[in-house]
């Protein structure tokens, strides 16, 4: 597998980053330009906004004011019906040569999102972390239950009338340094079972790479190497298994790793731990690959 094969949607606005987070807070839509403005000139093909859980105005309104100054498409994360409907209401296709955006996650407890499909076209982005059980949402904690998920939404989508090529599976998983629990095994199983199933002949996964790392040590190491180095781990690992669409850092320089890398290896035996194993593991390799020069 090489890098060519995956398509990047560079993270332009997410809520997780406090200036970022400041900026929505206070409506400054004009940083909200800036961040989006910064992506121009690199090589990812969308842009993905993830507001968080705020007003369907403020999505709305973050759409408008980042397409105003790029012309590539975006991947809307929404959490709700109303926000999704408020964002596509506000998307302009016209400033993005008619390309279609993502939507940002649909999954069993928020079908209701595929209905916006009218108002404004999409490709659906299916969230596999959880699925409907008693009537409530309960987490998928293994892969056979992340693949049964997504073989229904798959089921779903198929009737609703969106071709294979048009539909995405994001996994998820927890950031490396806190995957007690094995969701990162589980995640990378589950992309495995998926591109061995010919009825998914043709669509995507999808990864956000910048959640795989974001709690390292606060202190004393250089926290974009190691994040660089782990991401790349990840990539190593999980594009032969169908991994196709990756949300990243704009100035992130991927590549794939020779097998014996000290992060490849460093990623292998967390995948195969569990509590806080896991999270000395990862701290190991952060203090002794991530020093400040």
């Amino acid at each position: 597998m090489k890098l060519e094969s995956v398509t990047f949607i560079g993270r332009a606005v997410d809520h997780s980053v406090p200036l970022t987070a400041r900026m929505l807070d206070r409506r400054d839509f004009d940083g909200i330009r800036l961040l989006a403005r910064g992506h121009h000139g690199h090589r990812s093909k969308y842009l993905h906004l993830d507001v968080g859980a705020r007003p369907a105005a403020v999505h709305a309104e973050v759409v408008r004011h980042v397409q105003a100054v790029t012309d590539k498409p975006l991947c809307i994360h929404a959490p709700d019906a109303a926000c999704a409907r408020a964002a596509l209401g506000a998307f302009d296709a016209g400033r993005c040569h008619g390309q279609a955006p993502m939507l940002d996650s649909i999954s069993e407890t928020r079908m209701g999102m595929l209905g916006c499909y009218w108002d404004q076209p999409f490709l659906p982005v299916f969230d596999l972390s959880d699925h409907v059980e008693h009537g409530g949402a309960e987490i998928n904690r293994t892969a056979c239950e992340v693949y049964r998920t997504a073989c229904e939404l798959h089921q779903a989508a198929a009737t609703f009338g969106f071709d294979n090529r048009l539909m995405v599976f994001a996994p998820g998983f927890a950031p490396i340094g806190a995957d007690a629990t094995g969701t990162l095994s589980r995640s990378l199983e589950a992309m495995r079972r998926i591109r061995d199933d010919r009825r998914f002949a043709g669509a995507h996964i999808m990864a956000n790479l910048c959640a795989l790392t974001r709690q390292l040590p606060a202190e004393g190491v250089d926290k974009p190497r190691v994040r660089h180095l782990l991401e790349c781990a990840f990539l190593t690992r999980a594009l032969p298994l169908g991994l196709d669409l990756v949300v990243g850092s704009r100035d992130a320089r991927y590549e794939l790793l020779a097998e014996g890398h000290p992060a490849l290896q460093c990623l292998d035996e967390a995948l195969a731990m569990r509590g806080y194993d896991v999270m000395i593991r990862v701290f190991e390799f952060a203090e002794g690959n991530g020093h400040p020069t």
